[in-house]
């Protein structure tokens, strides 16, 4: 078979040939552009291809993970118990996918199932020396309280390692729960309580108005009704609640003092 070339094509071939010194030179750059220094060129052979492919399934289950928790802080936890299950069902011992599960399910108010999840999640991620286990942790504690188990909700949070606002908070709502006003509010911390308790104090009618919405804001009506009981007799006052905002207005008048 013979083959041909057009007239131009002819010369290129004729000068390219002409040339051996390109021909080198051409051989030459391309393997310098395709060597690496040993180091490099051993490490890359040494690395387990399937080592790329667990990093990749490590960040998309933690994507998936992330949007669970989103379903279930939006109230969505059948959607979200759907989503951790399939991880569950393909590896039981995910732990952190088990203590998504147990969130939700206290959400769902499950305490038996939730107590068992979060139990297996804390226990895995304690094992792991992970971070993750305070957190875990804090979630039994609140599971606890739930239940009316104050004092072993303590003692579970005295066996944690690590600080965060929300120890602090569960630490001083199990406090309050055993009664003890005071090491409570020491607790929550001056600057939580001056940030997040308002109130109205008037006087002249013996009234004063609290905010009791917040978690400190809970316990600053509680440890101050405790405080006036303790001072005046409990039927010297009257507590209730009241819808109103709190402005300089807000308190209102009657018979004896009152806390709203």
């Amino acid at each position: 078979m013979r083959t041909s070339y057009s007239i131009g094509t002819a010369r290129r071939l004729g000068a390219l040939l002409c040339l051996p010194n390109m021909w080198l030179a051409t051989l030459a750059l391309g393997f310098v552009a395709s060597w690496q220094p040993p180091a490099q060129a051993s490490a890359r052979l040494a690395q387990d291809p399937s080592e790329e492919l667990d990093t990749e399934l490590a960040a998309l289950l933690d994507e998936e993970r992330s949007e669970a928790e989103r379903l279930r802080r939006g109230g969505r936890c059948k959607e979200a118990l759907r989503l951790v299950g399939q991880h569950l069902d393909d590896e039981p011992s995910d732990w952190r996918s088990l203590g998504i599960r147990g969130r939700v399910r206290q959400d769902l108010c499950e305490w038996a199932p939730a107590e068992a999840d979060l139990t297996a999640a804390f226990e895995a991620a304690r094992a792991a020396a992970a971070p993750e286990a305070l957190v875990l942790g804090l979630d039994l504690s609140s599971l606890d309280l739930e239940l009316g188990r104050a004092t072993r909700a303590l003692q579970r949070i005295g066996g944690l390692v690590g600080a965060s606002a929300r120890r602090d908070f569960l630490t001083g709502r199990a406090l309050l729960e055993i009664g003890n006003h005071a090491s409570a509010m020491e607790a929550f911390g001056e600057a939580r309580v001056r940030m997040e308790v308002a109130y109205d104090l008037d006087t002249a009618k013996s009234v004063v108005l609290i905010d009791g919405r917040t978690g400190a804001g809970d316990a600053a009506v509680r440890i101050f009704t405790a405080f006036i009981t303790r001072e005046f007799g409990e039927d010297s006052f009257e507590v209730r609640r009241t819808s109103q905002s709190i402005s300089p207005s807000a308190a209102t008048a009657g018979a004896g003092p009152r806390i709203h």
